[in-house]
């Protein structure tokens, strides 16, 4: 038993707090099955404490599979739940870089990735947007998110989740649409047209850190943004026809909220 003993300073980690909970069922079934075996049949103790060890284990594993499914995000470090906490609610928290520095470098693979997929595309003239690489959810808080929903529709760009009173949230202070760093301009400009319409207060880009639950794309009304470019009179402008991403980038670059 004193190689089961649990240092409560040492479980720093969500993974170790499972791991702990592994031992506690192992100690917990052995001292039950150990009590039994010292009683005498005729004591009706000794059936109570077989049956309660059988039953810890469904139990246990019910509850193990629980915590991987529903409460996935929560069993992250400390470092990665602050910054899921920080996209899909009210609260902000930064992430400093070099917590994340894994993650940035499976981000940058996968915009390389995708840049390639671009580049081959435009070789082959074909003017349809593929959005089977991106997910976007969109803030239930918003009044019109049935006409938004529709226009998404129409423009066959699929929307993948809702966010926002589902996490009993408040509505943001600021209609901000997030859009991954990875996404090309040819993209981000298509969701603009569709968007802009809906008097959205700005956008801006950003790396996702998918170890902090941050699975979506684009957030459609995100939390947590202090930085953005602003939608005005010139973007809707420049929107109305063919874009050429020079004067996009051009746009964004200059147009940041004070």
């Amino acid at each position: 038993m004193a190689d089961s003993k649990i240092d409560p300073r040492r479980v720093t980690k969500p993974i170790q707090l499972l791991a702990a909970w592994l031992v506690g069922l192992t100690v917990v079934n052995g001292s039950f099955l150990t009590a039994a075996v010292a009683l005498t049949n005729q004591q009706w103790e000794r059936g109570a404490l077989v049956i309660a060890a059988i039953f810890n284990v469904p139990l246990f594993l019910v509850a193990l599979f629980v915590l991987q499914t529903k409460f996935r995000p929560e069993l992250q470090e400390d470092t990665f739940y602050f910054e899921y906490i920080s996209r899909k609610t009210e609260s902000v928290v930064n992430l400093s870089k070099a917590d994340v520095q894994e993650t940035r470098i499976e981000s940058l693979q996968k915009e390389l990735t995708l840049l390639r997929e671009q580049v081959d595309r435009s070789a082959i003239g074909t003017d349809a947007l593929d959005w089977s690489n991106w997910l976007i959810a969109l803030n239930d808080h918003r009044s019109d998110v049935a006409a938004i929903r529709a226009a998404l529709k129409k423009a066959e760009i699929p929307l993948s989740t809702m966010f926002g009173k589902s996490s009993g949230t408040n509505p943001p202070n600021k209609w901000i649409i997030s859009f991954n760093e990875s996404m090309g301009p040819r993209y981000v400009i298509a969701l603009l047209k569709v968007l802009v319409p809906f008097g959205f207060d700005g956008f801006h880009r950003w790396d996702p850190v998918g170890e902090a639950g941050e699975d979506e794309d684009v957030y459609i009304g995100s939390y947590g943004v202090t930085k953005y470019s602003k939608i005005t009179p010139k973007l809707k402008s420049l929107l109305e026809g063919e874009v050429e991403e020079i004067d996009f980038h051009d746009f964004f670059v200059n147009a940041k909220a004070d």
